[in-house]
C-alpha cells in the first residue's frame, strides 16, 4: 500500500501545481483536513481547511497571495501503511510585494481508502519527523 500512497501524494502535488481543481478534488477524501505550514491571502496562521470546499478555498487563498507558486518535491517517503512524508521546496512570488520566496517545506499526509485524508505542513525537518514519529 505504501507505494500507492506515494504515487497518490505525487499526483496530488502535480495537480495542485497545475491548479487543476477537479483533479485535486478527485484525490482528496470528502472529509479532508489540511493544516498548511504557510498561509496566504489573508488567512490566519493556524488555519485548517476542511472538506473539498476547504481545499478549493486553500487554492484560492494561495492564488490570492502569490502570482506564482509551486511546490517542488523530489522526495516522498512512506510512513507505515497509511502516511506519506514529503520533503521539498515552496517557490513563490508575492502578488503584492513581488518578493520571491524559496523555502524548504515538509508535509505529512494520512491516506484513507485510497484518498488523501489528513495533512499538515511543516517548516522544519525536526517538526515533520516528530509528527511522523521518526528521528534523524
Amino acid at each position: 500500500m505504501s507505494r500507492e500512497n506515494v504515487e497518490l501524494m505525487a499526483a496530488a502535488i502535480k495537480v495542485l501545481n497545475e491548479r487543476d481543481t477537479k483533479a485535486v478534488e478527485a484525490l482528496f477524501d470528502e472529509e479532508v483536513e489540511w493544516r498548511p505550514a504557510l498561509t496566504a491571502g489573508g488567512a490566519v496562521e493556524g488555519t485548517v481547511y476542511r472538506g473539498k470546499p476547504g481545499m478549493r478555498k486553500y487554492i484560492e487563498d494561495v492564488d490570492s497571495g502569490f502570482d506564482e507558486v509551486r511546490l517542488e518535491v523530489p522526495r516522498f517517503d512512506p510512513v507505515g501503511s497509511d502516511r506519506v512524508l514529503y520533503r521539498g521546496r515552496l517557490v513563490a512570488r508575492g502578488s503584492a510585494s513581488g518578493v520571491s520566496l524559496d523555502v524548504p517545506i515538509w508535509g505529512l499526509w494520512e491516506v484513507r481508502d485510497g484518498k488523501l485524508f489528513r495533512g499538515e505542513g511543516f517548516l522544519s525537518k525536526q517538526e515533520a519527523l516528530e509528527a511522523a514519529g521518526l528521528s534523524e
